[in-house]
């Protein structure tokens, strides 16, 4: 189309460039969107670790706080490079399936405290529930 030395298809007509006008949001959405999806992100995690003062008291002998770190980042690292190399999941069900995850793994630790701990210490087949809990939690943020 133009010289010849020039590839048409490797840069976009000057004039785009020159016209760009910022998208308009009156109401906001977008900053609404961004806050709703951090605070979903960060809910289970935070609802975990405030209450590792309560898990340090049913477990005295674990370090609960250094666990449940390690475990919520591995599994979160490790899924977010599966997802990243092999990416053939569609985004719709990623997200609604990870959130469906957040809400078993958040109420899995109240209905086995309710059900099987209750209050009692040193019941260490309990850690490894909410050990899992924690894992899944980490396996939803990814």
């Amino acid at each position: 189309m133009g010289m010849s030395g020039e590839d048409s298809e490797s840069a976009p007509p000057p004039h785009l460039y020159l016209h760009w006008i910022p998208a308009q949001d009156p109401y906001h959405l977008a900053y609404i969107v961004y806050f709703t999806v951090g605070a979903g992100y960060l809910l289970p995690w935070n609802a975990f670790i405030t209450a590792v003062d309560y898990f340090s008291y049913l477990y005295p002998d674990v370090s609960v706080d250094r666990i449940s770190a390690v475990v919520y980042m591995l599994v979160s690292l490790f899924l977010l490079l599966v997802i990243a190399y092999a990416n053939k999941s569609d985004a719709f069900v990623r997200v609604n399936v990870g959130l469906a995850v957040f809400i078993l793994s958040l109420l899995a630790v109240p209905i086995m405290d309710v059900a099987y701990i209750k209050g009692q210490t040193g019941l260490y087949s309990g850690f490894y529930v909410i050990v899992a809990a924690i894992g899944l939690s980490g396996l939803g943020d990814a």
